[in-house]
């Protein structure tokens, strides 16, 4: 699903899904901006040792390259945004901000932005809610810049993540020896590069089997998976869900 004025912004995703425990074995740590909301309480983050609550019907904002670890002990209603800002904004410092409660309730835009996502209404109050939570951002923030070492390529893996992505390509696309690349890494992300990639895979492939009517073959190529059996035992290992059941949730 997507929604994008004609201006910035750049609107990528808006969705909502049932967490539940399973959402901690998720990638999370995108060069994206995360806008999330849930109906529930129950949920948080830990960046850095700090625990953020996921408070019910409150924004929290999460800026690009933010590594966090979620927790989920039970079932909560979440929807989300991932969004672009111009490369003005593209290496503000990692974080997590809890933002307060939205200008709208939920059957006013999360029931409305998945129903009707076309509409232009819709799709402006969208727009108004990313600019909402990052008008309550400090405004020292974005005079400040934080540059990752594997900011190339974690955009590259976004746009190549169905090829080969072995340490050898990665190290070409960063200019890094397997070695540095793999300390990067570890240091970024708190895992190998292939661990990483893994998860990115699960991650996008979860993305497709919610929003999309694409089959389980064309989203196993589309992710990377070298075939349907190859995308089931990974999936189910990381989620503890076949991908068909998986998307079945989703429609329930």
């Amino acid at each position: 699903m997507q929604a994008n004025p004609p201006t910035t912004p750049k609107i990528l995703y808006v969705d909502a899904m049932t967490i539940a425990p399973f959402w901690e074995t998720e990638e999370h740590i995108r060069p994206v901006w995360k806008l999330y909301w849930n109906r529930g309480s129950g949920a948080s983050l830990d960046f850095k040792g700090n625990e953020f609550p996921l408070k019910k019907d409150e924004l929290t904002l999460i800026s690009p390259l933010t590594h966090y670890i979620p927790h989920c002990p039970e079932t909560i209603e979440h929807f989300y945004i991932h969004f672009r800002l111009p490369d003005r904004f593209a290496r503000l410092p990692r974080g997590i901000w809890s933002i307060g409660r939205a200008p709208w309730s939920w059957e006013e835009l999360v029931i409305p932005a998945l129903e009707q996502s076309d509409n232009y209404t819709v799709q402006m109050r969208i727009f108004s809610l990313v600019g909402y939570a990052l008008s309550l951002l400090p405004s020292t923030l974005f005079e400040e810049e934080q540059h990752s070492p594997l900011e190339q390529v974690f955009h590259w893996l976004e746009r190549h993540i169905a090829e080969d992505c072995g340490n050898k390509r990665l190290s070409a696309v960063s200019g890094y020896s397997a070695d540095t690349l793999t300390r990067h890494f570890r240091k970024e992300t708190g895992m190998s590069p292939q661990a990483y990639i893994r998860q990115l895979r699960i991650s996008k492939a979860a993305v497709l089997l919610r929003q999309t009517t694409l089959g389980i073959d064309e989203i196993a190529e589309a992710c990377g998976f070298y075939d349907r059996a190859h995308f089931h035992k990974a999936f189910k290992s990381r989620t503890t869900h076949t991908p068909v059941d998986f998307r079945k949730a989703g429609q329930t």
